[in-house]
């Protein structure tokens, strides 16, 4: 793999990411907003630094190229399936989460994604 940097960098901050939506988990009071926003953004950076680098390892599997592959598609990715998750738990939270809202949030993701690499290419 080429860019061991990136991927390197996405799991330094992945564990303090990890580390702080254990501590908002465990000492924050979920009545006030302010800890279930900050809840909901330690999961989205802590899911997104986490997935880069396997969605990159996959990527790389899957092509068989020695060159490695992109990593701003990798975090892209990453990326929005932590914004999934993120927006699966809002939805929880405030107890609008179904079979349909998430089907249409797992649509609306995939057609954003599917836009950017027709984009791309």
């Amino acid at each position: 793999m080429s860019s061991r940097r990136p991927l390197l960098i996405s799991l330094t901050l992945a564990l303090p990411s990890w580390a702080g939506l254990a501590y908002i988990i465990v000492y924050a009071d979920p009545r006030v907003a302010i800890n279930r926003f900050l809840f909901l953004a330690f999961l989205f950076f802590s899911l997104a630094f986490s997935l880069t680098p396997l969605f990159h390892l996959l990527e790389y599997r899957l092509t068989n190229s020695r060159a490695g592959g992109d990593i701003l598609r990798s975090s892209r990715r990453g990326g929005l399936l932590a914004l999934f998750f993120v927006l699966s738990a809002w939805m929880k939270m405030n107890q609008a989460l179904n079979w349909i809202n998430a089907f249409l949030l797992v649509a609306a993701l995939l057609l954003a994604e599917i836009f950017m690499v027709v984009r791309s290419a």
